[in-house]
């Protein structure tokens, strides 16, 4: 089943793989030494950041048999995050107050509510991300359906539970990860790198109405990001990112007697993350946008697949850590081995 979903987008993540490989090669020499000349580390600093983003995730109903397609998402805007970042430390909190969400279609769409809690580490040269996402409310947003061209469709009661993360290995140690997602350092000198990464993700439907649908993806696969340093205050970041997995499925608990299913198969990832970062001692910002899809090849007829477009502009501040919580830390980190 797995060898018959093999597709052009896998052909396409294997070019991209044999293109990055002698980049690789290059920056393995490279990594025999590091000048730290090149990125800016705020090591005793406590950055607090604010970001606003529309970032949702929108899901892609696909009936294979009928060749028709919706697409549903949550009827909210705007999606605001708080950050406190220390050391190798990084908590989000996204949740955003009801007179900020800029959606006053509630009667047509339907409500939405979102909560979202992530965490980032990094250890020496290793990304660990890590978040657990719940959204409740969905509107078809697009519809090829027909009986839904003349009437607006929501899922009042549909619940999407994500839990899972990333890890990632960054290759060159003149090129800082932190400066794109954080700004808890600055590249000073333009500097890319090889970064591989493996995602792993449980994901939940459920409707108080109908059963539960279960996936779990496990995807990896070669990324490369790229720090621009135009001015000592400018910088401009991108990053491309393919990964082929295996997907498992589960359906169960539905009312009207549909049969308990268990399917597995292929998945594909593509991402494309594009930042502008303005840094100061003190304060600084940026505005990143995000394309990332995550596409199910599963023998089915009736497929879902995860698409999430954003743009997101932050702002930050950096003030110094107390003395005892620099000291605690500097203890953990020789402990870590950091």
């Amino acid at each position: 089943m797995i060898l018959k979903g093999f597709s052009h987008h896998a052909i396409c993540i294997i070019l991209f793989l044999s293109s990055v490989l002698v980049d690789f090669h290059a920056q393995a020499l490279d990594s025999i030494s590091q000048n730290k000349s090149t990125i800016i580390t705020y090591q005793d600093a406590i950055t607090f950041r604010v970001a606003m983003s529309d970032k949702f995730n929108a899901f892609k109903l696909r009936s294979k048999e009928d060749d028709l397609s919706a697409v549903i998402r949550p009827n909210q805007q705007i999606n605001s995050t708080f950050s406190l970042q220390f050391r190798f430390i990084e908590i989000d909190i996204g949740y955003t107050p009801t007179f900020i969400k800029f959606n006053n279609d509630d009667d047509k769409n339907g409500k939405t509510n979102f909560f979202n809690l992530a965490t980032r580490f990094y250890i020496k040269k290793w990304i660990q991300n890590l978040e657990f996402t719940k959204t409740k409310g969905f509107f078809i947003e697009s519809k090829d359906f027909g009986f839904a061209k003349e009437n607006n469709i929501i899922f009042p009661d549909l619940k999407v539970l994500k839990i899972g993360g990333s890890s990632a290995y960054s290759f060159n140690p003149n090129f800082s990860f932190r400066s794109i997602f954080g700004q808890t350092e600055w590249q000073r000198k333009s500097s890319g790198s090889f970064v591989p990464t493996i995602s792993y993700y449980y994901t939940q439907f459920k409707d108080d109405s109908n059963g539960i649908d279960e996936y779990i993806d496990l995807v990896a696969g070669p990324s490369y990001f790229y720090n621009w340093t135009l001015t000592e205050s400018l910088m401009v970041s991108g990053g491309i990112y393919g990964g082929i997995g295996y997907s498992n499925v589960h359906s169960s608990g539905f009312k009207d007697g549909t049969p308990n299913s268990t399917l597995d198969g292929i998945n594909y990832r593509t991402e494309i993350t594009l930042a502008i970062g303005y840094n100061t001692k003190k304060i600084f910002t940026g505005v990143m946008a995000s394309f990332n899809s995550f596409y199910h090849n599963i023998e089915t007829n009736f497929r879902i697949d995860d698409h999430q477009q954003f743009l997101e502009f932050h702002i930050g501040y950096r003030f110094d850590a107390p003395k005892k919580m620099v000291q605690i830390m500097d203890i953990v980190e020789s402990k870590l081995g950091i």
